[in-house]
């Protein structure tokens, strides 16, 4: 769902919250994840839409931006009289290490109706950015070709409607009274008779001309969605610093793949928050496919890796990431594993110990 929000409108964020507790706090100390853990306050994750962010404030610390206050809109439901309920509109403002709940009473004003504190000095959220434009602000990356999704379904009912019209024959009277002409039927199996022998009937027909062209237009534009679709997965050039010049990857990556690769970052960001909310210095790792352009590599390219192994330009463990790339392999295969338990089976069978057959 977060993967499908920034691809669709740029921007969006997680909220690390946790469940209710109680755990003593002043001003002077904070509570710790410690104290957090051991009153049974779990944490979890929020995806907080990106029309719910109301607005934020921040400040440049150490170089970069950091939140000193986010708003989140939030709507819940509530009793309304002995069965019915209503849905009543709350604002959550985050400042660090607290946390305010705000609801909207029947006098249009909001007030405070719960409060709470947290582990951190600074806001637990993480925004997740498709084409970041901003900071806590972006685009899609898919605004162009839905653009064009709008332009192709105008051009694909101009097109319905010039063939139906096209198709259509409208049978044109000159010369008749109106009483030969009042009640007029027309098909393959009648055939029209006038008194004046000026009477004429031509058929006026749509000309096939434009459907053609109309046709034509529809596939171009196809063509162009078609390419400005696979414009996601072309590797561009980046912006990268001095170390990152040095590595020849990081100066061909498509744009689909440097989203990921954010995404990547963001879920980090989140599994540390939680990490620290019960207590542990670490919040591991995630790895998301972002390998795109695997999908077109041939088969020569895999025989030239076995090659290129053989002859020893390669390690063994890289010919089988290079494998599993391809789909040769299974992605869950790790090398160095691999190449252990194949040292610990021995020579294949047929073989005898100087690796020679017999």
């Amino acid at each position: 769902d977060v993967m499908r929000e920034v691809m669709a409108y740029g921007i969006c964020g997680v909220l690390i919250d946790s469940t209710k507790g109680s755990v003593e706090s002043t001003p002077e100390r904070l509570p710790s994840a410690d104290d957090i853990a051991k009153a049974g306050i779990h944490p979890y994750w929020v995806h907080v839409h990106h029309k719910d962010i109301l607005g934020w404030r921040a400040e440049k610390q150490d170089g970069g931006l950091v939140l000193t206050q986010l708003r989140i809109a939030e709507t819940v439901e509530v009793a309304d009289g002995e069965y019915g309920t209503k849905t009543v509109n709350r604002v959550r403002v985050l400042t660090p290490g607290t946390w305010a709940l705000h609801q909207l009473g029947e006098d249009g004003r909001y007030t405070v109706i719960e409060e709470g504190v947290t582990p951190f000095q600074e806001i637990p959220f993480v925004p997740f950015y498709g084409a970041r434009t901003g900071y806590l602000q972006g685009a899609s990356p898919l605004a162009d070709l839905a653009h064009q999704n709008i332009k192709h379904w105008q051009h694909q009912s101009d097109q319905d409607d010039g063939v139906r019209f096209a198709r259509k024959r409208l049978l044109v009277f000159s010369g008749v009274t109106d009483g030969e002409v009042s009640e007029p039927t027309a098909g393959s199996a009648y055939a029209l008779r006038f008194d004046s022998p000026d009477a004429r009937v031509v058929v006026v027909q749509g000309s096939a001309e434009s459907v053609s062209v109309g046709r034509t237009e529809l596939q171009a534009l196809e063509a162009q969605m078609i390419q400005t679709g696979a414009e996601l997965l072309v590797s561009q050039p980046g912006q990268r610093t001095a170390m990152e010049a040095s590595i020849d990857a990081e100066a061909n990556k498509s744009q689909l793949q440097r989203i990921v690769e954010t995404f990547e970052d963001s879920l980090e960001q989140c599994m540390q928050f939680t990490a620290a909310w019960i207590g542990e210095s670490n919040g591991g790792s995630v790895v998301l496919f972002k390998d795109f352009a695997a999908g077109s590599l041939s088969d020569a390219s895999a025989q030239l890796v076995i090659a290129m192994q053989q002859g020893g330009l390669v390690t063994k463990a890289t010919a089988i990431r290079e494998m599993q790339r391809r789909g040769a392999l299974v992605a869950n295969l790790v090398p160095e594993e691999e190449l252990a338990a194949v040292e610990e089976e021995g020579p294949a069978l047929g073989l005898v110990g100087d690796g020679k057959r017999e």
